[in-house]
């Protein structure tokens, strides 16, 4: 590896080694803060959600309980507990609870706590529970609770496993029960009505929404779990052994921050708590509510792994890969850049080269194209007129004119003088040509063929009219050319003849398969000649066709037929009044 090769590749390696590094690091720097913002903002769309499930379940059923209550056949069954108003009321009952799934059990229980209705969601539909499975419920809390009720309070009981006959049920059935007093018609208590809410209806969205790095829990107003990090963890004041299964046990340094505000986050070396409280008495301060069901904190964890990043093993295995990688980059853009040097000093010698070429090529063309009008020129170059010999058939608008007693005037000049008096007057009038758009055809010693229409045109119409235009333009420029001589001491009466014909004229290229002319022929160009032989000094001859067209722009004196060389009939001339105050265009 030579000196040059080794500077490059220090060039290139160092910096973008250290980038990659850097790169590595922010990346998952990035990827961490991003993912921890979006656990938290999830955690807390979680608990946002749950608390809205809850206030909206509740309020759901105390309305059911307010409205079974004002129910006729429950009203029976009150004041008069007959078999038959017994069995209306049940049938009722079944009737109402097919439209809950989210119900368990629908019960009346009379002032002894034993129940007098009980309807059973099962699996399938509603069934009636016959009398001699109806139970003594009298030592429950919830039972106890609900026949001390004022009238129009309803009752709240926390939320725990359901009990059969004293034990717990297997498998385990979380419930929420809401009771309501029930009175006679003269207002004497006669017993509650109980419903029971299936607790899977708050616990089960949390289930589904748990992730690798984000799990949710619900725990009671003592840090039990009602949805723990573990099933088996559940549950842990009602399952015996399972008394220290509790977020206060688990994470007690949490637990006694958490406790004191209603909702945060909090950051520890046990990963981020996400925590919200569903305050039951707050949120349901509408209804006359006395519960034990007091609140709930729901807890979204990211566990603290997430703050470490890859591993060690992956970190090293990047970087490395990052070094191998900047190496390979750094050597192949050494060896590039030495190479691309080289090619460079070969391509800027043959830049020199071309430019050099491109120089003479321009100086060709402009010198080239000095010989071709320059709407021909134009047209070749942008590809809009073949090379080939290709002509066509168009309406044109011919011009000639010559210089009168031109062979008189060469032979009174010096040859200096002369080619400084011709070209200064080609210059005028070719200029004057291409400010009104005419096609330059050619010079015939002093004479001059233009026409319009081709390559490019405005319209037939305009295209005379600006040909008349130039016409009268160019007699003022010579008239003006004339005093501009006397001044130089060069005295000339130098006067015009000018013919212009309107009609259809074969145009393009003319010539062999070397050399060609793009140029015009035809009866109506030879017309245009023989008008100009027959106009006097600095006199516009234009034959009917264009007069016709330019009529109503320009004032004329109709002059005699003329009979022309090479036309059978005599022909309507139209001499232009350029000299006119009437004239309508300049």
């Amino acid at each position: 590896m030579n000196k040059h090769r080794v500077k490059y590749f220090s060039f290139i390696f160092a910096p973008l080694f250290i980038s990659c590094c850097l790169y590595l690091y922010f990346m998952h720097k990035e990827a961490r803060d991003k993912n921890i913002i979006f656990l938290s903002e999830k955690g807390k769309s979680i608990a946002e959600s749950l608390k809205k499930i809850v206030q909206s379940q509740i309020e759901e059923v105390v309305t059911d309980l307010q409205f079974l209550a004002s129910q006729s056949s429950i009203q029976n069954v009150i004041n008069f507990p007959t078999d038959h108003n017994l069995a209306t009321a049940g049938q009722d009952l079944q009737n109402f609870m097919s439209l809950k799934s989210e119900f368990d059990q629908v019960r009346i229980i009379d002032l002894s706590g034993r129940e007098v209705i009980r309807i059973n969601n099962n699996t399938e539909k509603p069934v009636i529970a016959p009398s001699e499975e109806l139970q003594d419920k009298s030592s429950r809390y919830y039972v106890k609770a609900g026949l001390q009720l004022p009238r129009g309070k309803i009752y709240a009981s926390s939320l725990d496993l359901n009990m059969e006959h004293g034990k717990i049920e297997i498998p385990f059935k979380p419930i929420l029960r809401l009771t309501y007093p029930l009175f006679d018609s003269s207002s004497k208590r006669r017993g509650i009505l109980v419903i029971n809410i299936l607790g899977n209806a708050f616990v089960s969205p949390l289930r589904e929404k748990v992730t690798t790095n984000l799990n949710t829990i619900l725990i009671n107003n003592n840090s039990f779990y009602l949805k723990g990090f573990k099933k088996l963890s559940e549950w842990g004041w009602q399952v015996p052994g399972r008394k220290e299964s509790s977020f206060a046990h688990d994470f007690p340094n949490i637990w006694n921050r958490l406790k004191r505000i209603p909702n945060g986050e909090i950051v520890s070396d046990q990963g981020i708590f996400i925590f919200d409280t569903i305050n039951h008495l707050a949120d349901l301060n509408k209804f006359s509510l006395n519960s034990d069901l007091t609140h709930w904190r729901i807890i979204s964890h990211i566990p603290p792994e997430i703050f470490s990043g890859p591993g060690m093993l992956r970190l090293g295995v990047e970087f490395g890969f990052s070094f191998m990688i900047s190496f390979l980059i750094a050597l192949c853009f050494a060896y590039l850049k030495e190479k691309q040097i080289r090619s460079y000093k070969r391509e800027q010698e043959h830049l020199i080269l071309l430019e050099e070429k491109n120089k003479e090529l321009q100086n060709l063309s402009t010198q080239l194209s000095k010989y071709v009008s320059p709407q021909v020129s134009k047209s070749i170059q942008s590809g809009n007129l073949a090379l080939d010999n290709h002509t066509k058939r168009k309406k044109l608008t011919v011009f000639f004119s010559d210089i009168i007693n031109f062979t008189q005037m060469t032979e009174s000049l010096e040859a200096e003088d002369l080619t400084k008096i011709v070209n200064r007057y080609f210059d005028a009038m070719i200029a004057t040509a291409l400010e009104h758009g005419g096609t330059i055809d050619k010079f015939v010693g002093d004479a001059v063929l233009i026409f319009f229409g081709d390559p490019t045109s405005l319209g037939v119409r305009e295209d005379a009219v600006r040909c008349v235009q130039m016409a009268l333009a160019m007699i003022e420029k010579l008239q003006g050319l004339e005093e501009s001589w006397k001044q130089e001491g060069i005295f000339l009466d130098c006067k015009v003849r000018i013919g212009i014909h309107t009609g259809y004229s074969a145009v393009g290229n003319f010539g062999s398969r070397d050399i060609v002319d793009y140029t015009i022929i035809g009866r109506n160009v030879n017309l245009a000649k023989r008008l100009q032989e027959s106009a006097d000094a600095n006199e516009i001859v234009v034959s009917p066709a264009t007069w016709a067209l330019v009529k109503e722009e320009f004032d004329s004196l109709k002059s005699e037929k003329i009979k022309m060389k090479g036309f059978d009939d005599p022909i309507d001339t139209f001499r232009i009044n350029h000299n006119s105050d009437s004239k309508k265009v300049a």
